[in-house]
Protein backbone atom coordinates (compact mmCIF):
# COMPACT_ATOMS: atom_id res chain seq x y z
CA UNK A 1 0.00 0.00 0.00
CA UNK A 2 3.06 2.37 0.66
CA UNK A 3 4.48 1.83 -2.10
CA UNK A 4 1.36 2.21 -4.20
CA UNK A 5 1.01 5.73 -2.40
CA UNK A 6 4.80 6.08 -3.00
CA UNK A 7 4.36 5.59 -7.15
CA UNK A 8 1.24 7.92 -7.29
CA UNK A 9 3.07 10.73 -5.52
CA UNK A 10 5.73 10.18 -7.92
CA UNK A 11 3.83 10.07 -10.73
CA UNK A 12 1.35 13.03 -9.63
CA UNK A 13 4.99 15.20 -8.52
CA UNK A 14 6.09 14.40 -12.26
CA UNK A 15 2.76 15.35 -13.96
CA UNK A 16 3.07 18.72 -12.09
CA UNK A 17 6.34 19.43 -12.74
CA UNK A 18 5.86 18.47 -16.49
CA UNK A 19 3.01 20.76 -16.28
CA UNK A 20 5.16 23.33 -15.17
CA UNK A 21 7.89 23.55 -17.17
CA UNK A 22 5.29 23.57 -20.42
CA UNK A 23 3.51 26.33 -19.15
CA UNK A 24 6.95 28.08 -18.67
CA UNK A 25 8.47 27.61 -22.13
CA UNK A 26 4.95 28.54 -23.86
CA UNK A 27 4.93 31.57 -21.58
CA UNK A 28 8.54 32.74 -22.77
CA UNK A 29 7.44 32.06 -26.55
CA UNK A 30 4.90 34.17 -26.37
CA UNK A 31 7.45 36.70 -25.22
CA UNK A 32 10.00 36.32 -27.28
CA UNK A 33 7.77 36.03 -30.30
CA UNK A 34 6.39 39.00 -29.51
CA UNK A 35 7.32 42.91 -30.54
CA UNK A 36 6.49 45.98 -28.32
CA UNK A 37 5.37 48.96 -29.88
CA UNK A 38 6.49 52.02 -27.62
CA UNK A 39 3.57 54.59 -27.56
CA UNK A 40 4.66 58.68 -26.68
CA UNK A 41 2.97 61.24 -24.81
CA UNK A 42 4.38 64.44 -25.26
CA UNK A 43 3.38 67.65 -23.71
CA UNK A 44 3.52 70.63 -26.01
CA UNK A 45 6.69 71.45 -23.99
CA UNK A 46 8.57 68.29 -24.62
CA UNK A 47 7.85 68.78 -28.43
CA UNK A 48 9.34 71.94 -28.07
CA UNK A 49 12.18 70.30 -26.90
CA UNK A 50 12.42 68.31 -29.59
CA UNK A 51 11.63 71.35 -31.84
CA UNK A 52 15.04 72.92 -30.52
CA UNK A 53 16.76 69.80 -30.42
CA UNK A 54 16.54 69.12 -33.99
CA UNK A 55 17.58 72.51 -34.81
CA UNK A 56 20.41 72.32 -32.91
CA UNK A 57 21.37 68.88 -34.27
CA UNK A 58 21.13 70.42 -38.02
CA UNK A 59 22.68 74.22 -36.78
CA UNK A 60 25.77 72.49 -35.99
CA UNK A 61 26.49 70.96 -39.57
CA UNK A 62 25.18 74.01 -41.34
CA UNK A 63 27.49 76.09 -39.35
CA UNK A 64 30.83 73.54 -40.04
CA UNK A 65 29.67 74.18 -43.68
CA UNK A 66 29.74 78.24 -43.56
CA UNK A 67 32.81 78.08 -41.76
CA UNK A 68 34.12 76.23 -44.88
CA UNK A 69 35.30 72.45 -42.44
CA UNK A 70 36.73 70.29 -44.13
CA UNK A 71 34.54 68.42 -45.82
CA UNK A 72 35.57 65.08 -44.31
CA UNK A 73 34.02 66.72 -40.79
CA UNK A 74 31.16 68.28 -42.26
CA UNK A 75 30.55 64.36 -43.56
CA UNK A 76 30.71 63.04 -39.81
CA UNK A 77 29.10 66.00 -38.15
CA UNK A 78 26.04 65.66 -40.96
CA UNK A 79 26.31 61.52 -40.69
CA UNK A 80 26.11 61.80 -36.85
CA UNK A 81 23.27 64.26 -36.77
CA UNK A 82 21.26 62.09 -39.27
CA UNK A 83 21.30 59.18 -36.55
CA UNK A 84 20.42 61.63 -33.96
CA UNK A 85 17.47 62.82 -36.18
CA UNK A 86 16.21 59.64 -37.36
CA UNK A 87 15.89 58.73 -33.63
CA UNK A 88 13.77 62.05 -33.17
CA UNK A 89 11.49 60.87 -36.33
CA UNK A 90 10.81 57.44 -34.05
CA UNK A 91 9.98 58.93 -31.02
CA UNK A 92 7.66 61.61 -32.80
CA UNK A 93 6.02 58.55 -35.00
CA UNK A 94 4.98 57.08 -31.57
CA UNK A 95 3.64 60.49 -29.99
CA UNK A 96 -0.07 60.09 -29.26
CA UNK A 97 -0.74 64.08 -28.88
CA UNK A 98 -0.56 67.30 -30.03
CA UNK A 99 -1.22 66.08 -33.57
CA UNK A 100 -0.71 68.87 -35.63
CA UNK A 101 2.40 69.73 -33.71
CA UNK A 102 3.54 66.18 -34.47
CA UNK A 103 3.10 66.56 -37.70
CA UNK A 104 4.82 69.69 -38.12
CA UNK A 105 7.99 68.48 -36.04
CA UNK A 106 8.24 65.40 -38.27
CA UNK A 107 7.56 67.27 -41.95
CA UNK A 108 10.80 69.84 -40.02
CA UNK A 109 12.72 66.45 -38.70
CA UNK A 110 12.81 65.51 -42.58
CA UNK A 111 13.78 68.74 -43.93
CA UNK A 112 16.29 68.65 -41.57
CA UNK A 113 17.50 64.96 -42.66
CA UNK A 114 17.39 66.35 -46.23
CA UNK A 115 19.43 69.07 -45.94
CA UNK A 116 22.01 67.15 -43.58
CA UNK A 117 21.93 64.85 -47.02
CA UNK A 118 22.56 67.50 -49.31
CA UNK A 119 25.26 69.02 -47.36
CA UNK A 120 27.23 65.52 -47.71
CA UNK A 121 26.00 64.76 -51.10
CA UNK A 122 24.82 67.60 -52.98
CA UNK A 123 25.90 70.96 -52.74
CA UNK A 124 23.52 71.94 -55.77
CA UNK A 125 20.56 71.43 -53.62
CA UNK A 126 21.86 72.43 -50.36
CA UNK A 127 21.03 76.15 -50.20
CA UNK A 128 17.32 75.34 -51.56
CA UNK A 129 17.16 72.82 -48.40
CA UNK A 130 18.43 75.61 -45.83
CA UNK A 131 15.87 77.68 -47.40
CA UNK A 132 12.88 75.37 -46.71
CA UNK A 133 14.47 74.17 -43.49
CA UNK A 134 14.88 78.10 -42.24
CA UNK A 135 11.41 78.56 -43.66
CA UNK A 136 9.92 75.50 -41.60
CA UNK A 137 11.49 76.80 -38.47
CA UNK A 138 9.73 80.02 -38.25
CA UNK A 139 6.25 78.33 -39.25
CA UNK A 140 6.43 76.35 -36.56
CA UNK A 141 8.04 78.97 -33.90
CA UNK A 142 4.82 80.82 -35.05
CA UNK A 143 2.54 79.28 -34.92
CA UNK A 144 3.03 76.18 -31.93
CA UNK A 145 5.41 78.69 -30.25
CA UNK A 146 4.68 82.03 -29.72
CA UNK A 147 7.40 82.91 -32.17
CA UNK A 148 9.80 81.38 -30.33
CA UNK A 149 12.52 80.34 -32.57
CA UNK A 150 15.73 77.71 -30.98
CA UNK A 151 18.66 79.92 -30.01
CA UNK A 152 21.05 77.89 -32.87
CA UNK A 153 19.05 79.16 -35.41
CA UNK A 154 19.04 83.00 -34.17
CA UNK A 155 22.65 82.62 -33.77
CA UNK A 156 23.49 81.42 -37.13
CA UNK A 157 21.10 83.77 -38.55
CA UNK A 158 23.02 86.80 -36.97
CA UNK A 159 26.55 85.09 -37.79
CA UNK A 160 25.06 85.00 -41.58
CA UNK A 161 23.75 88.18 -41.32
CA UNK A 162 27.53 89.91 -39.83
CA UNK A 163 29.39 88.09 -42.34
CA UNK A 164 27.23 89.27 -44.90
CA UNK A 165 27.32 93.31 -43.79
CA UNK A 166 31.26 92.57 -43.04
CA UNK A 167 31.87 91.21 -46.99
CA UNK A 168 29.57 94.20 -48.20
CA UNK A 169 31.62 97.04 -46.96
Amino acid sequence: MLRKWLLITVICLTMVGATGCQSKASKSSQDAGSTMIKTNHYTKNDLQKRYTRISDIVMKTMTKVSLQSDSKEISKTAKKGLGQLDDIRLELANNKTEDGLTKALTDYNKLGSELLTSAINDAKTYQANGQGFFKQAVSVGEKYFGDQIPQSIRNFANNQQAVTTESSK
